[in-house]
């Protein structure tokens, strides 16, 4: 598990990458120690609608910054805060977008643990509504990188933090889906990835720390459907559904996709009905290789990975069926109808949930799951059988 030691911001650890090193040469390129031949700067505190964008006269809008910044060939820096806006913020192709800085008269310095960045879209209930867009044209050169980045609700009860139709890169970020009262939403999708019909995005995700946030009904870290992409040693959090009646919460959920997710810690979250580390629902093949998997801790169902008409490939990963109370059930991977898995060089286990399945075919015919060179404790027993197949059980 060579990838989960790279985790060093969202798990909150001091890393030297973390801030600007006092006596170490930055260019003035890097957003380390930018300067304004390649910055526009932005001051929620101390800049000014009429200032010039430079570190000495920085505006206060993000959104101006980015125009700015577009207009002269350059990226933004935007200093602590919290910045409340009522539209949607929109990314643009070539204008790479940094937080996390100190504004010290003029001289800006980085700190991703000292200095927070939020950004919200606080304009509820709006057709369309998202806090960060990242649209088509955006490819990995144009970065989001250092935010605290809160989700906003749309007219049809969805919260969503920041959609991507193109194919960025997000790195070091706190992303969460929706922070306000349940009441409020049906369903967070904290990073919500979707194809906008021309196009497949291929986003490059690291280093975040991304939760689902709180709803009524449904709470996901990522929902990626008809997409690719890169994610990599993020920590993601299905989070809690709070509602009577049927809920779920999931980290990762895949529709059609096909990322390749490494070295990554997920965990399905916390609910009374149905948590889900990572969901492959129909025509998805992602590669999940290296990463930390738990199911989560639901007092009736949970899974580390449930598969449905998909077909990825699943190696060397560390996965965790559930840590529910006796009363649930705890799968480590749960392979659903014509669904065609490559299982290979895992360590599975179950902590929590009286009833354990270590690998778990739904299928009455045939061996769908390729399965081969995986680790099962001995320790735990099988304590029914269904009516289906089971090939596996911790």
């Amino acid at each position: 598990m060579k990838h989960l030691t790279l985790i060093w911001l969202a798990a909150g650890l001091l890393s030297a990458a973390a801030c600007t090193v006092p006596g170490v040469s930055y260019p003035p390129s890097s957003p380390w120690l930018p300067g304004n031949e390649y910055f526009v700067f932005v001051d929620g505190v101390h800049g000014s609608p009429a200032g010039d964008g430079t570190k000495e006269f920085p505006l206060d809008d993000v959104q101006d910054g980015i125009t700015t910044a577009a207009a002269a060939g350059k990226d933004v820096c935007v200093a602590k805060g919290n910045y409340a806006f009522t539209y949607v913020l929109e990314m643009v192709e070539g204008v790479s977008l940094y937080g996390a800085y100190e504004n010290n008269n003029g001289v800006w310095t980085r700190d991703f643990l000292k200095n927070t960045t939020s950004l919200a879209n606080v304009s509820f209930g709006q057709p369309g509504n998202v806090t960060v867009n990242c649209g088509s044209t955006l490819t990995r050169t144009t970065v989001l990188e250092g935010f605290t980045i809160n989700g906003s609700c749309n007219d049809s009860g969805l919260a969503v933090a920041v959609f991507i139709s193109g194919s960025p890169t997000i790195a070091s970020n706190d992303i969460v889906g929706w922070t306000g009262s349940p009441a409020d939403v049906q369903e967070t999708r904290a990073v919500y990835c979707d194809s906008p019909g021309f196009a497949i995005p291929d986003p490059h995700l690291e280093g975040n720390f991304i939760v689902g946030g709180f709803a009524r009904t449904a709470t996901y870290s990522l929902y990626f459907s008809h997409a690719d992409g890169l994610i990599e040693d993020n920590i993601i959090h299905g989070n809690t559904s709070i509602a009577s009646g049927p809920q779920t919460s999931c980290g990762i959920y895949l529709d059609h996709a096909n990322p390749r997710l490494e070295g990554n810690i997920i965990n399905g979250g916390n609910m009374s009905t149905f948590a889900k580390g990572v969901s492959c629902a129909e025509g998805s093949a992602p590669e999940i290789v290296d990463n930390h998997i738990t199911g989560g801790d639901s007092d009736n169902w949970n899974a580390a990975v449930i598969l449905s008409e998909s077909s990825p490939l699943i190696d060397s990963n560390f996965i965790n069926g559930g840590t529910g109370s006796s009363a649930s059930s705890a799968f480590c991977i749960s392979v659903g109808m014509d669904s065609y898995p490559e299982i290979t060089g895992n360590e599975l286990q179950c902590t929590g949930g009286g009833d354990r399945r270590g690998i778990y075919e739904a299928t009455t015919t045939g061996d769908p799951a390729h399965v081969v060179s995986n680790v099962f404790p001995v320790s735990y027993t099988h304590l029914r059988a269904h009516e289906t197949v089971l090939d596996l059980v911790c």
